[in-house]
This record gives structure tokens, C-alpha cells and sequence, in this order.
């Protein structure tokens, strides 16, 4: 009799009490059953990590991370994963029933693929109601497509991954926005992409807001940039002027859409950062 595989999913959380109960419990309805669920708390002090204490599912594994940041949060769990493959979920998102099962079997059946995405329903967190519905488009080797900031094959941590032995994955910890698209880029040359034509995610948008996060962000594309310029080996300018040009689009349209047409501007003629050149 075939052995399900081993799935390990990584769960950082800081304050998600509100929330990681619906989470977990999308995991436990999987049709998949042989997982293992790494939560890193990232210092809570809402009560999750009480509730966390009266879960009652040994498959459950619980690890402590005092404000490191969700970087740090996520290596640690990685360092500690033992699944043949492994995903991530937010503590605030959700798993459609059967995402971790369709995509092991896609695994399982193609040796050459190493990363399988899927649909990503996204829904209103207040209403419930779905805003979109967004499938991948592209298969393939996927260390090039990531250069191209429209998203053929990135929407955010929804990738299952087959685990390599000797690898050591691990996010950029001085990074804390668009850390995801980095660690993608560190793994993308393994092998190839693909995707099931059905729900791998539920999306939760919309529950918080700020004026000041497009600045954050901002800064989060210029280390990602300046994280595609150390690849080794490093890509092609005309990756690089793919993906800089879809920087400055996405920062345009953001500060536009908040009403900070100046910004906007600025953002659209800004010139991208240079390589650092290490001193001998």
C-alpha cells in the first residue's frame, strides 16, 4: 500500500488568535492527512499562544521565536521540518480541502517538478465574499518568470516544494517585505514549476491598512532587486530591466491608488540600486 508522503507546513504567527483557529483547523480537514504543522510564534501577547497549548493534535509542533521577525520565524521551522515536501500558510489564511493532497500527488507522479502552485481564491475578510479568483500562468523552469514582477508564477508563499536533501533553506532575514519572492529566487533553478487547476489558498484581504506601508514595501522591492543583483551566478541585464520595470509600475499604480500622485511619480523615475562593489 502506497504511504501518503509527509508534508510539513510552515506557520509563523504574532498575535493571531483571531485567526490561527480557523487556519489549523482548514489543515486538519485536509483530504491529505500525513502532516506535520510547524507554528513559530513570533512573540505573541494576544493569548496564541495559549490556545496554541490546547490544541490536541500530536501532529502539531509548536516553536518559539520572540520578535525575530517572520523570517527568522519561518528558518526556524525549516531547520526543523522533516516532511518529503513542505508549504507554508499564514496564520490568517486558509486551505481549501484538498490542497495539500493535489499537490503531493502532482509530486509524487513527476520527479522533474519541484514546485507546484495552484488557484488562489482571495475573499474579503469581513464578508467572506470572494474578490477574485487567480490561477498561474506559466510551467516551466521558473527562475526567469520570477524576474517578471506581473506574477505568472508568484502570488505570495503558495508554492508546494519537493525538500532536497542538502539544501538549506532559509529566507533573507534582513528582509521584511518581498522576503518570499527572495527565497523563490534561491531555490528556482532546482527544477521545474508547475500547477493544479483548483484551490491550493484562501486569501484573507483586508484586514489592515496604512498609509506608511507602501513606503515599506517600496523599500521591500529595492532588497529584493538588490537580492537578484548577488544571484550566483548573476542574471542578465535584460532580467534585471524586466524586473525594475516592474517595480516601478507596481509602486506607481500602489501610491496612485492611495492618492499620492507625487510619490507616484518619484517612484516611476527612480533610478534602481547599484550593485555593491566589496572592498578588497
Amino acid at each position: 500500500m502506497h504511504k501518503e508522503p509527509l508534508v510539513s507546513v510552515i506557520m509563523p504567527v504574532f498575535n493571531g488568535r483571531d485567526t490561527i483557529g480557523d487556519a489549523i483547523a482548514s489543515l486538519q480537514a485536509q483530504t491529505h492527512a500525513r502532516w506535520e504543522l510547524l507554528v513559530v510564534d513570533n512573540g505573541s501577547t494576544d493569548g496564541t499562544v495559549d490556545l496554541l497549548a490546547d490544541l490536541q493534535d500530536t501532529r502539531i509542533k509548536v516553536l518559539l521565536e520572540p520578535q525575530g521577525g517572520v523570517a527568522r520565524a519561518r528558518n526556524k521551522a525549516l531547520a526543523a521540518m522533516e516532511g518529503h515536501y513542505f508549504c507554508f500558510l499564514d496564520a490568517d489564511d486558509l486551505l481549501p480541502p484538498n490542497s495539500i493532497a493535489a499537490r503531493a500527488a502532482l509530486l509524487d507522479v513527476r520527479p522533474e517538478v519541484h514546485f507546484v502552485d495552484g488557484r488562489i481564491i482571495t475573499f474579503d475578510h469581513r464578508t467572506g465574499q470572494v474578490i477574485s479568483d487567480r490561477a498561474p500562468r506559466f510551467t516551466g523552469p521558473p527562475y526567469e518568470a520570477l524576474f517578471d514582477m506581473s506574477g505568472p508564477c508568484f502570488f505570495g508563499l503558495t508554492w508546494m516544494i519537493r525538500r532536497m536533501p542538502g539544501v538549506d533553506y532559509r529566507f533573507p532575514e534582513h528582509m521584511t517585505n518581498s522576503e518570499d519572492h527572495a527565497f523563490y529566487l534561491g531555490i528556482a533553478r532546482q527544477g521545474t514549476y508547475a500547477w493544479v487547476d483548483e484551490p491550493v489558498l484562501r486569501y484573507r484581504k483586508g484586514r489592515s491598512s496604512a498609509t506608511s506601508r507602501n513606503e515599506r514595501v517600496h523599500a521591500g522591492y529595492r532588497d529584493l532587486y538588490a537580492h537578484m543583483l548577488r544571484s550566483d551566478p548573476p542574471p542578465d541585464d535584460a532580467l534585471l530591466r524586466k524586473a525594475w520595470k516592474g517595480i516601478r509600475r507596481i509602486m506607481c499604480r500602489s501610491y496612485l491608488k492611495e492618492g499620492r500622485p507625487w510619490n507616484a511619480l518619484k517612484a516611476w523615475c527612480e533610478a534602481p540600486p547599484k550593485p555593491v562593489i566589496e572592498q578588497q
